[in-house]
């Protein structure tokens, strides 16, 4: 069976407001896939209804092959995932202990983020409040690697970093994608662009437009198309 998800008919609301309408979407592993749309239009609410915080309102989620609902990983920006009073090695082993993993399991998952992060050496015994926002958005995926997650999905990942580290990531998520999925939140475009196998524009609640890469100005094109319609520039 393929590693993939596959979201049948999701629905989501808060109080009366319908967030997601009839979602329908396939991830599949050895792929990177992006939702794309401004604030407010439901990006991390369909991440957070894929990692299982949040329940939909009908239509269901379901995991194929060995990527399960334990093996998926739901980053959010910033440090929200991490816990700020302990080092980055502190924070990476907990979460290793915390998925199961045994001992000689996490130092393999520490030796992959050395070998994964150049940057690793320099922080590993930093506490995570010292570190940049940027370094807290690495270790951030640090610990989806290091949990060997099947499914990674990340809210804003390109989101405080400066060139050379988003140049870094690009590399690392290229690279883990091979046996993993990875679900993307962004507005990056030219992130988007550079990485991106499939192409998901949330609009209203609904995916209006699936696609595979774009250049970077087709892509500018169908998003003032999607979503500035009537602005200039």
């Amino acid at each position: 069976m393929n590693n993939q998800i596959c979201i049948e008919n999701l629905k989501r609301s808060y109080s009366r407001k319908i967030v997601l309408k009839n979602i329908n979407l396939t991830f599949k592993e050895g792929t990177i896939s992006t939702i794309i749309a401004p604030n407010g239009e439901g990006k991390t609410t369909l991440l957070s209804v894929i990692a299982d915080f949040v329940y939909p309102d009908q239509g269901q989620v379901r995991y194929e092959g060995i990527c399960e609902k334990r093996n998926t990983v739901l980053l959010l920006s910033g440090d929200r995932n991490l816990y700020v009073k302990n080092t980055v090695q502190e924070n990476l082993k907990f979460f290793a202990v915390l998925s199961g993993m045994t001992k000689q399991q996490t130092l393999e998952g520490l030796e992959s983020c050395r070998k994964l992060f150049p940057i690793y050496d320099k922080i590993q015994y930093k506490v995570i409040e010292e570190l940049s926002f940027g370094q807290k958005r690495l270790v951030s995926i640090m610990s989806a690697v290091v949990m060997d997650a099947k499914c990674i999905m990340i809210d804003e990942a390109s989101e405080g970093l400066d060139i050379a580290n988003i140049e870094v990531l690009k590399s690392i998520l290229q690279t883990i994608k091979k046996e993993r999925i990875i679900i993307m939140a962004s507005q990056d475009y030219s992130f988007i662009t550079d990485l991106s196998d499939q192409l998901h524009f949330l609009k209203d609640g609904r995916i209006v437009k699936s696609c595979e890469r774009l250049t970077p100005e087709k892509f500018i094109a169908l998003y003032k198309n999607l979503y500035m319609d009537g602005v200039d520039g």
